[in-house]
């Protein structure tokens, strides 16, 4: 079944009941969807990655109608887009060494404690 519409032009045309964004492609955004929350959600858990950052899951169709205008190729996508992980932070020495510089990232001015 389907419903007729007008659109802008006063040109009616109808919308088959069967397309519908879950099943378009053959169902691939119902298929990709929860993937794409899973990665998202795994991403929103993890303390490796800022929490208040925002997170996107992005569905995208993109239409190519033929020159006649009797079909179109229709391309369909579900991406995301996450958070970035936080940077690690250490901290570099540069100590004189005879006629050269050591580079460490323990701080030589620190004692060393031994553990017996």
């Amino acid at each position: 079944m389907s419903k007729t519409q007008v659109n802008e032009d006063a040109i009616p045309f109808a919308i088959d009941e069967g397309v519908t964004l879950g099943d378009m492609a053959m169902g691939e955004v119902n298929e990709k969807f929860p993937a794409a929350l899973k990665e998202v959600a795994a991403n929103i858990l993890s303390f490796d990655y800022p929490g208040k950052a925002k997170r996107e899951i992005n569905i995208k169709i993109v239409l190519e109608p033929s020159d006649d205008r009797t079909h179109a190729e229709v391309d369909v996508q579900v991406t995301t887009k996450l958070a970035q992980k936080r940077p690690v932070k250490t901290k570099l020495y540069f100590t004189p060494a005879g006629n050269e510089i050591a580079i460490s990232e323990d701080n030589p001015q620190q004692p060393k404690i031994a553990f017996k």
